[in-house]
């Protein structure tokens, strides 16, 4: 990943803490599930739900750490669990140490 695309992920990730403090409590407020059947694995969410979520993605692509990760389960980020994960950074092209 270029250190261009990095800054655009800082950008895209500012942009939602601007919008959670023009909305106070919008991601401290949500409803983020994952149910896992048979076949599929479903993340279900409101939309602050899911933007809380694409923020934590975010969060861990921005820190350019192999193996960063994060969970996801009944004792921390959602709110019904029924099938924990973890999102995480697997090992990719190094950005210039700068950026980093």
């Amino acid at each position: 990943m270029t250190k261009n695309a990095l800054e655009k992920i800082d950008s895209i990730f500012m942009e939602l803490d601007e919008l959670d403090n023009q909305c106070p409590g919008f991601s401290g407020n949500y409803e983020l599930k994952s149910n896992q059947t048979e076949d599929e694995f479903i993340i279900q969410g409101d939309i602050a739900g899911l933007v809380h979520l694409a923020r934590q993605v975010l969060y861990v692509a921005k820190s350019n750490v192999s193996g960063k990760h994060m969970h996801f389960d009944e004792y921390s980020d959602l709110t019904e669990c029924n099938g924990q994960f973890i999102i995480e950074l697997i090992p990719t092209h190094q950005v210039a140490k700068e950026y980093t």
